[in-house]
């Protein structure tokens, strides 16, 4: 009997050791799997997985304290006012929140490779690519910089791997609002140039939908199309010359032109007051991007009618949230609180076509022509030193 006994005491000893070594087989923060520290909404602490793979395929890019993150944004030289407008909101993004701010300018995308690179080796925590080239291309520098922890963020640009999330409007949506009410403006007969920037996706999903809706209406018709890269360095001066080769091809046949941006159609609205006499009086340019200097056309009585507001504040804004909860707070996508559902999001906002009938007034917040306006003083909209709205 006290055989017995003594047998399955060591059996019952043996079963407790194998179930405890079995428990151990998982491990543990302590144990070897990769994590942060990072408070939590309630102010308590809790871990966040760094594993590759926890966030996605790339490392997880890092978290810094509040006011310690160093943000820089490369971006193409700001001739084109919705990036000016863009890069104020950064500035003033980063100063409400204490973060270190470098602007990265280039005249050419040959440049963008080494600036990148430089970038990335003086320590910077997060990118924000504007309006780029063939991302394609640049697939390799990114993914090079994710696995170094940096976050990099598109800003109305283009999601490829290693990009975490990017901000914009619905391009095509936007096209369309502008087309109809052009269309409707024109009863739906128009002969019409464009000019776009063909390696630009952003500008892409501007034209083509806008010239799918000229091959389905009987009276619309696309008379020319010029890509603006054709000119190099300067593309706007390019559209504008191009854009008289048109006049005096087609003279009172072209209706109108509509380029991708604004800034593309504001030279060929310059080119076609030299030719009034050879245009429709009714002659009409039209654009996307918003902001002083296009409605300051509009406003004037220019052959630029039409240009669709983009709400670039908020574009901005965003992106400076999702850095701020991913690399501040040291959310997830997914997360409660979080923006982002999952890496690789684009976060759409809308405009609105803006004509000579509502145009608006100089001296005013730009933020308050959009439908997310409030008269709230401490909202991130009415800051000191947003974008007013000049002559």
């Amino acid at each position: 009997m006290k055989k017995l006994i003594s047998m399955m005491l060591c059996a019952a000893m043996l079963l407790t050791l194998a179930t405890g070594c079995a428990s151990n087989d998982t491990p543990t923060a302590s144990q070897g799997t990769d994590a942060a520290a990072a408070p939590a909404a309630n102010g308590e602490t809790v871990v966040i997985s760094t594993d590759s793979g926890a966030f996605d395929q790339f490392t997880r890019p890092t978290i810094k304290a509040e006011g310690a993150l160093k943000i820089a944004c490369i971006h193409p030289k700001p001739e084109v006012e919705s990036q000016k407008r863009s890069i104020l909101q950064c500035e003033l993004e980063s100063k409400m929140r204490g973060w270190t701010f470098q602007d990265i300018v280039y005249d050419s995308d040959s440049e963008w490779a080494d600036l990148f690179k430089n970038v990335v080796n003086q320590g910077v925590d997060a990118i924000i690519l504007g309006s780029t080239e063939s991302m394609e291309a640049k697939l390799d520098l990114i993914a090079e910089a994710r696995n170094k922890g940096i976050g990099v963020y598109s800003n109305d640009n283009q999601v490829v791997p290693g990009v975490i999330m990017n901000s914009t409007m619905p391009n095509g949506s936007a096209a369309m609002s502008l087309i109809y009410k052009i269309g409707n403006d024109y009863n739906w007969t128009a002969k019409i140039g464009f000019a776009t920037a063909a390696t630009i996706q952003v500008h892409q999903e501007r034209i083509l939908p806008i010239q799918a809706i000229c091959n389905v209406y009987s009276n619309l018709e696309v008379l020319d199309t010029l890509d603006a890269g054709a000119g190099g360095a300067d593309p706007f001066t390019y559209c504008g010359d191009q854009s008289k080769t048109w006049y005096q091809k087609y003279g009172k046949e072209i209706t109108g032109v509509i380029g991708s941006c604004d800034s593309l159609a504001m030279p060929m609205a310059e080119t076609a007051a030299q030719y009034a006499d050879s245009l429709n009086s009714d002659f009409f340019c039209a654009g996307i991007d918003g902001g002083s200097d296009a409605w300051s056309y509009i406003r004037n009585g220019s052959y630029f009618k039409y240009s669709y507001a983009q709400p670039f504040e908020m574009f901005t804004h965003k992106v400076f949230e999702c850095i701020d909860q991913i690399q501040v707070k040291g959310l997830n996508p997914g997360d409660d609180g979080c923006l982002l559902e999952k890496v690789g999001e684009v976060l759409y906002s809308e405009g609105m076509v803006i004509t000579p009938e509502n145009c608006p007034a100089p001296g005013a917040n730009i933020n308050s022509i959009f439908d997310y306006y409030t008269d709230d003083a401490d909202a991130w909209y009415n800051w000191e030193g947003s974008y007013i709205i000049s002559e």
